[in-house]
Parts: C-alpha cells; sequence; structure tokens
C-alpha cells in the first residue's frame, strides 16, 4: 500500500542524517517565508508541508533550532513568524533575483507547492543593492505604479556565485574589470595587477569580494587571464566561464556526433524536405563565424510572385531524443 505522505527517511536508530535535516529545514524555510504564509503553529506546518504523521517530533525539533539560529522566531501560542514578521514588517518576503540588461530585474518569491503561486515582484534598478543574477534576496514588497507587485532588495542572503568573466582596462591609473552579463554597469576594482600578464581589452575571471551597487564600485581579485578579445575563441571562452560550462564533452558524447555526421551525407534531401540548394540565400553572419544558423533569401516563384524564405538551421535533425548529445545538451 501507498502512503499519501511525503516520508523524511530515517537512519541510524530514527536519527535524521546531517544532509536530509537540511534539507527540511530549507522546506519550512520555504513555506514559512512564501508571502501567502500566515503564522501557523509548527503542527500546521507539519500538515501544510504534507509530511507523514510520525514525522512531526522532527519536523518541531527542526523548527527550535531555526528559531536558535535567528532564521525564525516563536510569538504567542508559539506561531512560527519570520523575524520581520515579529518587527512588524509583513511586507517582506524572500525569493530569487533574475536582473535584465537594463539594471532591472525581477524577484521570484520561494516556491513552495502549498500555498500556491504568487506573481513575481518588479524591482526598479535603482533598489537592486547590489543583488547579482541568481541571488537569494529579502525584498520589501509595496504596490507598483503601473499595477502588480513592486519592490526593493534589503537584504542578499546567498550570491548564486563570485566569480564573473569581464573586460579589463585602466580608469586612469586604477586597474579595472567591466563585468559580462550584468546590468550593473560600475567597474570593479582589481588592485594591484603588476607582475600579471594582462593588458587592457583582455578578458579576465575576476572574483568578487565587494559587489557592486550601480552607486559604487565593486572590488575584486582577477583568477585568470583568458585573453585578447580580438580573438572570437576569447569570447567563447569567456562565456563558458562565466555560466561554469565544460571545456571538454565526455568520450561519449563526442563518438555520438562523430556517428551524426557519419550520417549525413552531401546532395542526399531527406524525405519529407524540400531541395533549395539552387535558391541564392544570404547571411548576416561575419565571415568568421562558426556556424552559420539562419539565412533569407528572396526569388521569384513560377506565378512570377516574389517570394521571401527565412532557412533555420534544424540542430535537432542531428540529435535524436534521448541520445548521449541529447542528454548533454539539457
Amino acid at each position: 500500500m501507498t502512503s499519501a505522505f511525503f516520508r523524511i527517511p530515517q537512519k541510524l536508530g530514527n536519527k535524521v542524517t546531517e544532509s536530509e535535516s537540511s534539507e527540511l529545514a530549507q522546506k519550512i524555510l520555504d513555506y514559512v517565508y512564501h508571502p501567502h504564509y500566515r503564522p501557523a503553529k509548527p503542527k500546521s506546518i507539519h500538515l501544510g508541508l504534507k509530511l507523514a504523521p510520525e514525522d512531526y517530533r522532527t519536523v518541531r525539533r527542526t523548527i527550535k533550532r531555526l528559531v536558535q539560529s535567528g532564521q525564525l522566531a516563536f510569538a504567542a501560542n508559539h506561531l512560527v513568524l519570520t523575524p520581520q514578521m515579529v518587527k512588524g514588517d509583513p511586507n517582506l518576503t524572500r525569493g530569487t533575483f533574475r536582473q535584465a540588461a537594463a539594471g532591472f530585474g525581477f524577484v521570484r518569491p520561494v516556491p513552495t507547492g502549498q500555498l500556491g503561486p504568487v506573481e513575481d515582484i518588479f524591482i526598479p534598478a535603482s533598489v537592486t543593492n547590489s543583488a547579482m543574477e541568481g541571488a537569494l534576496v529579502q525584498v520589501r514588497m509595496r504596490a507598483g505604479r503601473r499595477g502588480g507587485l513592486e519592490g526593493e532588495i534589503v537584504e542578499v542572503h546567498e550570491r548564486a556565485r563570485r566569480q564573473f568573466s569581464g573586460t579589463f582596462s585602466m580608469d586612469g591609473a586604477r586597474p579595472v574589470v567591466r563585468l559580462d552579463g550584468v546590468g550593473v554597469s560600475t567597474l570593479v576594482s582589481v588592485g594591484d595587477v603588476r607582475g600579471l600578464p594582462v593588458e587592457p581589452d583582455d578578458k579576465v575571471v575576476v572574483e568578487l569580494v565587494r559587489f557592486p551597487d550601480g552607486l559604487s564600485s565593486g572590488e575584486g581579485v582577477i583568477m585568470e587571464v583568458l585573453g585578447s578579445i580580438k580573438y572570437p575563441a576569447i569570447d567563447t571562452l569567456a562565456v563558458m566561464r562565466q555560466y561554469g560550462l565544460q571545456e571538454q564533452f565526455p568520450d561519449a558524447v563526442i563518438e555520438d556526433a562523430r556517428a551524426q555526421a557519419d550520417c549525413f551525407v552531401e546532395g542526399d534531401i531527406p524525405e519529407g524536405r524540400r531541395d533549395l540548394t539552387r535558391v541564392t540565400t544570404l547571411t548576416i553572419d561575419p565571415f568568421d563565424a562558426r556556424d552559420f544558423d539562419d539565412a533569407i533569401s528572396l526569388y521569384r516563384n513560377e506565378k512570377g510572385n516574389w517570394e521571401l524564405l527565412v532557412h533555420i538551421a534544424d540542430v535537432s535533425h542531428f540529435v535524436p531524443v534521448g541520445s548521449p548529445l541529447d542528454q548533454a545538451a539539457k
């Protein structure tokens, strides 16, 4: 018989392991910090999380530990609150910050499947408070000027990462790095770089020790010099460093790619496809582009009408579902 409850694994004489305890604590925090949460007792939280009845004591102990660490608080009658609720500010919530290129962003409140969905909170660029893409933040909500929710970030709880790629330059006599892929345009000071093989316009990887907030510059340390931006391969390497992408694919993926390439026969048109190889096709990609993924063509058809075609590379044709290539792409 199956149970409708989520069961916390019990090991070593009913002792929950450290990783399992941490997972339960996070579930409780996500539940209590959700914008739709209303003060409740540990028993109600246990029921709301749909845990097995025998896990109530573990839930109660975990809540007590979170209270002792300052992450939660008890009110009268043992109602469980966030510390901000105790301070009288019910408009505070937590969520993940997603930043746009222009500097503003949105906070997606911590999801729990128990309290229902909540809309993203718009954060103007002036009140992001040094938060960057993926950070777990505390937000004070308010009514937006154009309807919906708006807020300001009052605290950054956890950074998604501290290393970023960027372009090195000199701001007068000050060595600085302009970060890639973030909305904050403020330069990051990198201190004394004497002895480093770095030149202006080199791509580098920098680790931040103080984050920029749009008003004041941050501080960082150059961890790696990638090379000059004059070389296209350096841009690719910088993107890989920025998003933590692996530099080499597993052997199985390489072999699968070779097998797919071997299946391709020049001039052999697969069934269900139209042969347009005689149509003059134009692309705006530069001469040194590595892949031509889209193009256009314009010609008179057999009826004398002008026909505009947009050609899109069908990469998925060479990536069968479930293949090593498909798994690597995910």
